[in-house]
């Protein structure tokens, strides 16, 4: 896989608990297959040991290209309907909505962890806390809210 592609797990062990982090790596997730039926007990535990030994601020290794400004207006219009109930501020601070635990992340981190298909994916099919809050947006729709985010991370710098 090339670096980039998934998310960061830098501090991750910081960030998410060792059971979800378990489930995970058993189940899998988006992009990433699970590995139930080739780790053992004590193979998670030692990815688990090793994921501990990455501390620190997660990196980020995408930037977004820099989106049209109309799609983006689009994209904040379906934005405020469909997500600022969960993510706030448009993504650039983490969600509390609905009592999450963890947050729901900080979007515009995320799209510089995971590949625009990986979101696509995420608003479409949901995963995780995350309902599929998309599965009836065209692909025209979920294009104009990747290009808000883009915008928000674009804003941001790098």
């Amino acid at each position: 896989m090339a670096p980039g592609i998934g998310p960061s797990l830098r501090g991750v062990t910081e960030r998410h608990s060792p059971d979800f982090i378990r489930q995970q790596l058993q189940n899998g997730r988006g992009d990433m297959p699970g590995f139930q039926d080739r780790l053992s007990a004590e193979d998670l535990e030692q990815l688990l040991a090793y994921l501990r030994t990455l501390s620190g601020p997660p990196s980020f290794n995408r930037t977004p290209a820099p989106p049209d400004p109309a799609a983006a207006a689009r994209g904040q219009a379906l934005f405020r309907e469909r997500c600022e109930s969960c993510h706030l501020d448009g993504g650039r601070q983490p969600g509390i909505g609905l009592g999450f635990e963890p947050p729901a992340p900080i979007l515009t981190d995320e799209l510089r962890r995971h590949t625009p298909a990986f979101i696509a994916r995420q608003i479409r099919e949901g995963g995780g806390q995350m309902s599929a809050i998309g599965a009836d947006l065209t692909d025209a729709q979920v294009a104009d809210l990747l290009a808000y985010l883009s915008a928000l991370t674009s804003r941001e710098g790098p």
